[in-house]
Formats: C-alpha cells, structure tokens, sequence
C-alpha cells in the first residue's frame, strides 16, 4: 500500500458519529480528515431510525472528506459490541507435505476450521484473530510458516455479528451514498487505538466508557482473549445525578462537564454551582463535595461490574500491564483512583496513540475507537490488498499476517 492511499472508517457510537481518513506514514497513523455528527437514530449501540443515522453518517463522513481533500465511497465501520459475540475457537491439521514443512495453506486450513466451529445461521463472522498456533509440542508460535512438525493447531478469537444488523447498517451507509467494506467491534477497535505490544504481552484490559455503554478488552500474551459491552456509561452517572440533586437531565449533564473531577479530595477547593430550573421552580445549589460522592458512587458501581466481566476471562491479577481506561467518559479527573480501589490493579488513562496529522483533534480518549479503527483497516490493506468481498463476506480475518 502506497502511502498517499487513503483509509476512510466510520464509529457508529450512541452519542456521535465519527467519520475519519488517514494514511499510514511511517510508523504512524496520519489522520487527514474528521467529522463528526450527532448520533441521532441510535441508542446504545442499536439503530432505531434509518433515515436519522443515513443523514449522520453522511454529514461525518463528508466533513472528513473534504478535510483530507479525498474521495473515497468505501467505508470500514466499527458497531457497538452490544451487537457482537466473541469466541476463542481452535482448529487442527496434520502436516501432509514431503518435508512436514508448515506451508501458507496449512495455516489456513487450520484458521477455517476454527471459523467453522463458530459457524451460525443468524450471525456472521466479521473478525477473525489469530492469538497464537501450536506445532508439535510447541506452544506460543505466531509464524508457523516455514517450520517443520507433524501437526498444526490454532488458537483464534472469533468475532461475529447479527447478519440483520449487518445488513440494516450497511443499508444506512448505502443511503448516505458509501460501501461497506469490513466491520469491527468497538471495544477492539478501541484497544488498537490505544494500546502497544508490550501491554499486550503483558495482560491489559481496556475500559472504554462511553455515553450510553462500556465496552472491555482483554489482552494477554499478545492475544486477543475476550471483549464484552455493559449497557451503562455516561448516561448513568448523568441519570444519578439528575435524580440526587432534582434536576433536569440536560443540567445534570452540564454540571458533569463543568466540574469534570471526581473524589472529596478534588472537591476541596471547588465552588458551590447554582442550577435553575423551569417551570418556576427555585434553583439549586450544588455543593461540590455532594456531587463527588454520587459520581464516585456510580463510578464505583461501573468498575464493579467491569470487575465481574473481567473475572469470567480469568484472575485479575494476571493482568500485568493493568487496566487502561479511555473512552469520552475516561477523562474525568481522579477517575483513576476510583478504578484502582476496585481492581487493586495499576490503572492509567489513554487517548490514541502514535497519530500525526490532526493529533490535537483526535488526542481525546473519545476517539480511541475512530483511531484504531484506522489503525486496523491499514494493517489489513498492507497485509492482503482488501479485495471487494461478496456482501455477505466481509471478513477482517488477519490471515496474511503470517
């Protein structure tokens, strides 16, 4: 792939639509163009208006664009895990060649096979992630080709999808004039955005807290092992708020983003905020130290149940390199702490990593997921050329990475 050849990706979020172009330079993603539009028609990770999402995503995708002063009509979207299912999956061959030498063929005959066992009539495989193969006795191997052995084994996670979801987005993006190449979920598009090969290693989870839902990434060895979307986020904080301190949700939201800290501490030299409300009704006074309580409360409440997701992977503890949390929510100060106290684990917070271009438009952690995605659609253009896939096969299967 040239470098002057253009990505273009979509995130179809609950809270924005985000339309982004970039390049590969270097060692860097280049983004050349974003937009962005209101996520109208969408909620929690689900369309309920085909007309209003059309109009968004064409609004994102056009600003984005003409920022980079490109035209490209194909499209690689990320969608809400909420409406996705991953799965460790393995496959397995016997080495038939003079020499047992390990060939191309062999790695993905091995690699069908797992998608077969995943096989489903209502959804569809859209990722396919090689996390490690077994020669022989040998574990830990991510190049088999070339090596000799009797015997070939995969360990792949496997992403697949609703093909009536599919099908209605890609309807979406067909009004709004685009083709829908390649899908992801958010919460791997996320983790790409963010994280590097040695947290990978390590063991990692991602925590993107968004508007209207959290999705969690776990990574370990340098394998993708599990993702999962809770239907909570922003909003709940929001609501919490709006129904502590008796006002309006558009106000609660307000005082969220005015303050933007949470913890007693950070309270401390904050001042008392005066709220009005309609309908003749006396305003509010909000006490900073109040507001720290709810939002940790709720905050705690969140990483409690991204705790319990965790668990069902595997011990927390074998996550060396900790949580990183990002997401439009993650840059709430002192969340950090609040995090720590319930993972006992060391916890950091992450925008998009190794971007130029427009860095200081997309360095926010409610980006990660629109960066990676990037990120992700140039490896695949570098690894297989993407070729025009049937409709109903729009694979990231990451097969010539090896």
């Amino acid at each position: 792939m040239g470098n002057n050849e253009i990505i273009v990706g979509c995130d179809l979020g609950s809270y924005k639509i985000v339309g982004i172009a970039g390049v590969k330079e270097e060692d860097k993603i280049k983004v050349l163009g974003f937009g962005e539009a209101e996520s109208t028609g969408i909620e929690k990770g689900t369309v309920t208006n085909i007309e209003k999402v059309s109009r968004a995503i064409e609004v994102a995708l056009e600003k984005a664009l003409k920022m980079a002063e490109k035209e490209k009509r194909e499209i690689i979207v990320s969608i809400s895990g909420e409406n996705t299912e991953g799965k460790i999956e393995k496959g397995f061959a016997i080495i038939q060649t003079p020499d047992n030498e390990i060939r191309k063929e062999d790695v993905k005959k091995v690699i069908e096979q797992a998608k077969t066992r995943s096989y489903s009539e209502e959804k569809e495989i859209i990722f396919v992630y090689p996390n490690h193969f077994i020669v022989d006795d040998q574990k830990g191997i991510k190049e088999p080709i070339g090596m000799i052995g009797t015997k070939l084994e995969v360990e792949a996670f496997i992403l697949k999808a609703k093909r009536n979801i599919l099908r209605t987005i890609e309807k979406c993006f067909k009004k709004a004039g685009f083709e829908v190449t390649g899908f992801i979920s958010q919460p791997i598009s996320s983790s790409f955005g963010v994280l590097d090969e040695e947290e990978k290693s390590q063991g990692v989870a991602v925590i993107d807290i968004g508007k209207g839902t959290t999705d969690i990434a776990i990574w370990k060895d340098c394998g993708l092992y599990y993702t999962s979307t809770l239907k909570i986020g922003g909003d709940f904080l929001i609501n919490d708020l709006a129904t502590c301190l008796k006002i309006p949700k558009a106000k609660a939201s307000e005082i969220l983003k005015k303050y933007n800290f949470v913890g007693k501490k950070l309270a401390e030299d904050k001042e008392k905020l005066i709220v009005e409300r309609t309908g003749g009704r006396p305003p509010v006074e909000v006490d900073p130290k109040e507001y720290a309580q709810i939002v940790e409360e709720r905050l705690t409440e969140i990483f409690g149940f991204c705790l319990m997701e965790i668990r069902k992977w595997d011990d927390p503890q074998n996550l060396v390199a900790g949580i990183v949390l990002t997401g439009g929510y993650a840059e709430i100060e002192g969340i950090e702490d609040v995090a720590e106290k319930v993972f006992n684990l060391n916890v950091i917070k992450k925008g998009p990593q190794n971007v130029s271009g427009l860095h200081e438009v997309v360095k926010h952690p409610a980006y990660s997921a629109s960066v990676g995605l990037l990120k992700i659609a140039i490896m695949e253009e570098e690894k297989r050329k993407i070729k025009k896939k049937s409709i109903f096969k729009k694979i990231f299967d990451f097969l010539e990475k090896i």
